[in-house]
């Protein structure tokens, strides 16, 4: 007998084990990729808010108005 057979004998003879296995892999291996997406997901969130955030900004006096003007640069 070959091993694959005596996997599907193994397999057939003891299904209700066979289902809660198979459940609890399904499960671990539903959230390791839950996990993994919201890294991604978070890393991806991060950059952006760092390059919106990225910001600075300086007050000038005007000379010739006697009043200070706000520039942004990026």
């Amino acid at each position: 007998m070959n091993p694959i057979q005596r996997a599907w004998a193994y397999v057939s003879r003891k299904r209700l084990r066979s289902i809660i296995l198979f459940l609890i892999l399904f499960v671990l291996l539903a959230g390791i990729s839950a996990c993994l997406t919201l890294m991604k997901s978070n890393k991806t969130v991060e950059n952006n808010l760092y390059r919106s955030l990225n910001t600075s900004f300086s007050i000038k006096k005007n000379r010739s108005r006697s009043d200070f003007s706000v520039v942004t640069t990026r």
